[in-house]
């Protein structure tokens, strides 16, 4: 995946698939990860994962 746009296309497409599931997106800790975790909120994932 290669950008924000991208993973909320990736998020559409498999809410699609199935209606029930959560969607999961891991981050790793680092500078700059609040902007990144603000663009995959804004895709719409379920939840979102900010790890180390």
């Amino acid at each position: 995946i290669y950008s924000i746009e991208d993973l909320a296309e990736l998020i559409h497409d498999l809410k699609n698939a199935n209606h029930h599931a959560r969607i999961s997106v891991k981050l790793v800790s680092e500078v700059g990860v609040g902007t990144i975790a603000a663009g995959v909120a804004k895709g719409h994932a379920d939840v979102i994962l900010i790890s180390g």
